[in-house]
């Protein structure tokens, strides 16, 4: 495990994070939703990787621009860093439109949070060779190593962290729907992984105590109420990915 966290941590104390940033609020995956989170005192953001044409990190999940951005539709990949300059993302999500930004743009901002750890999240679409050597390299000029870990539903990437990095690794559940590359069994894709991200929707007792039982590491997003910070810590959730951090910063005591 290449990331450092001073403070403890467990399925009672567990680690609050931002989910794309403060998106509850703020557009997902932009500048203002990671600053805003800083702000809040999260212990961590998740961000999502896409890349665009001409192999820039760019921060965005889905993998139709039209989903939650304008004015260009269609993938990103297909798109070069200069012609992603005109995308916003706000106006369909019913929030002030934002500029869409790149991995180094966020390693700028970040600079000013050292102790805020960075869960990067690598979507599919661009391979192994085409995501994870610009974005180390970035991370790497930013000097981000040890505040980082990685998350992905491709299970060749995971696959390529876990046997060539220090990193911890993060993907599905089994039989996720949108997983890919995912070879089934506990000497498949799930043996590459130090932790596991079960959707709220889908967190229970049981599933978390069969995470445990294999040695995982239970994660779980999105959660955006009360209700679901309180049932993460009933079910000793040990990492929180919040679209809104406030409900879990509360149950903590950590804000009033």
């Amino acid at each position: 495990m290449a990331w450092k966290f001073e403070k403890p941590y467990s399925a009672q104390y567990p680690i609050i994070a931002g989910h794309r940033g403060f998106s509850l609020c703020y557009p997902e995956n932009t500048l203002r939703a990671f600053e805003e989170a800083a702000k809040l005192g999260v212990d961590m953001v998740e961000l999502d990787i896409s890349m665009s044409a001409d192999g820039i990190p760019m921060l965005y999940h889905d993998d139709l621009l039209e989903k939650k951005s304008s004015p260009l539709a269609g993938n990103i990949t297909g798109y070069t860093r200069e012609e992603l300059r005109q995308v916003r993302i706000g106006a369909k999500l019913g929030m002030d439109d934002q500029p869409l930004a790149t991995l180094e743009e966020f390693c700028q901002l970040y600079s000013n949070y050292p102790d805020i750890i960075v869960n990067v999240d690598l979507k599919p679409g661009s391979g192994v060779e085409g995501t994870v050597k610009p974005v180390m390299e970035i991370l790497e000029k930013y000097g981000y190593m040890d505040r980082i870990f990685f998350n992905s539903l491709d299970g060749n990437i995971t696959k390529y962290l876990h046997d060539n990095t220090e990193y911890l690794v993060v993907g599905p559940p089994e039989g996720f729907a949108w997983g890919v590359n995912q070879v089934p069994g506990p000497e498949g894709t799930y043996a590459t992984l130090d932790a596991v991200c079960i959707p709220t929707s889908e967190l229970s007792m049981e599933a978390a105590e069969e995470l445990r039982r294999l040695g995982k590491i239970v994660v779980s997003a999105p959660m955006a109420d009360e209700a679901a910070a309180q049932k993460a810590l009933e079910v000793g959730v040990e990492i929180c990915l919040c679209d809104d951090p406030r409900p879990m910063l509360k149950l903590m005591g950590r804000m009033p």
